[in-house]
């Protein structure tokens, strides 16, 4: 009877312990459209939070584990209905064109009413999310600040939210009525525009740029293209020291002047400062970029980053791609090209090309390029057991017996320590006796 109990005790405390993980332990998405979301908010009284990533995106796996924290889960799941959202499917353009996602992961917070309230492009802490998560909640507060300063560019990724009225800071001076007081120091004070008007004074939108941009509220983009908008001249070096200020990607009419106009801007800034930017948008559009870049764009974007050969690290960028995505459709095509820019030389994908060959459906004569290919590899590195595996492989879809069972041989002779790679080799033996 005691024994009973106990077993009963040990299943309910595991229970209880499913039943806070799912409750708790991690955020609960749900895979539906921006459509169903609002209905779900507004009949639950909460805000929606997206989610948005792909299968491809390694930084997107970063906020797995952070999804899973309990605190954050508690928090999401009391005050927001989530919803997470692949971006290769259909759902994702659809989001993308609404809330204009250009990077991923993309952290949208949105009203009940589907408008955008805040949108965070790059992957973030526990403490920074659930700081999001609290401050798009509450109601926008817009308060004078003590100064408003240009802030260095950090290129860590920008915060935005959707903002409801127009700002600008400004300066004016409180003076005491009192000739015997000495006057005030300066201070900023916000100048509020109807949201239908604009400004025709230039330097207003200069000063709002930078004042939202200190607000991190992301409504400085709209402005930075308004003042841009009123200069016909955008090489003085004001407007070229507030155009590096606010470049946001590699598709911008910014970046495309700063790559016109490089030699330019390197007597203005430092040239390493001027690289390094470059460099962080570009690598940025490459592993973060929605849509990601087809392989004319990945080549201009290598060009600007100054690479010893940058059509040949365009179609390593394609090839990693489509590994990634797990899409092996014209990836020996892409390889091929590869291995002609290079001149055959590199192993790797020379045997990779063997890889994809020997594993996929391909015609016999992609296995006969195949095997020269990891002849060729084996010529650099004799003992690789990983080359002589994969030529075994195409020997056996040859159906050439004797020359399969050697390399299968050598992989195994070789292997001792890869005990993967050893019983794989072995498989592979048992299935070459019945040829």
């Amino acid at each position: 009877m005691g024994r009973l109990f106990l077993t009963y005790l040990i299943l309910l405390t595991c229970l209880n312990c499913v039943f806070s993980q799912t409750k708790y332990g991690v955020v609960k998405f749900h895979h539906i459209d921006v459509a169903e979301a609002v209905t779900m908010a507004e009949a639950e009284g909460k805000k929606i939070f997206i989610d948005t990533y792909a299968p491809w995106c390694i930084p997107c796996k970063k906020m797995d584990p952070i999804f899973r924290d309990r605190d954050v889960a508690a928090y999401f799941n009391e005050h927001f209905i989530n919803v997470k959202v692949n971006m290769d499917r259909h759902l994702g353009k659809d989001i993308a064109a609404r809330y204009h996602v250009a990077f991923l992961p993309t952290l949208l917070f949105v009203e009940p009413n589907g408008k955008l309230r805040l949108s965070v492009d790059r992957v973030v802490t526990k403490q920074e999310l659930l700081a999001f998560a609290k401050a798009a909640l509450k109601k926008p507060e817009y308060r004078p600040i003590a100064q408003v300063k240009q802030p260095q560019k950090t290129n860590t990724g920008t915060v935005t939210r959707q903002p409801t009225r127009k700002e600008v800071a400004t300066t004016v001076k409180k003076t005491n009525k009192a000739t015997t007081e000495s006057p005030e120091p300066e201070e900023k004070i916000l100048m509020v525009f109807d949201e239908d008007k604009q400004s025709s004074d230039p330097q207003q939108y200069f000063q709002e740029a930078y004042f939202r941009m200190q607000l991190m509220d992301g409504s400085h983009w709209e402005s930075a293209r308004a003042y841009l908008a009123t200069q016909k001249d955008w090489t003085t070096e004001k407007n070229m020291r507030f155009i590096f200020d606010f470049v946001k990607s590699t598709q911008t009419p910014e970046f495309d002047f700063i790559i016109a106009n490089r030699k330019r801007f390197n007597d203005v800034f430092d040239e390493f400062q001027i690289d390094r930017t470059v460099e962080i948008l570009v690598y940025t559009r490459l592993n973060q970029g929605y849509p990601r870049p087809e392989l004319d764009e990945a080549i201009e974007l290598f060009k600007h980053v100054k690479v010893v050969n940058p059509e040949l690290r365009a179609y390593k960028y394609i090839i990693k791609r489509k590994i990634d995505e797990q899409d092996d459709e014209d990836i020996l095509t892409y390889i091929e090209n590869y291995l002609r820019i290079d001149g055959y030389t590199d192993s790797k994908m020379l045997n990779l090309y063997g890889i994809y060959a020997a594993n996929t459906t391909a015609k016999r004569k992609d296995l006969i390029v195949a095997k020269k290919y990891v002849e060729k590899a084996l010529e650099q590195h004799p003992e690789n057991p990983s080359y002589h595996m994969t030529l075994a492989k195409i020997y056996y879809r040859l159906e050439s017996k004797v020359k399969a069972t050697m390399h299968a041989k050598k992989t195994l002779e070789l292997s001792s320590n890869q005990p993967q790679l050893s019983e794989e080799s072995s498989l592979l033996l048992e299935k070459i006796k019945t040829l």
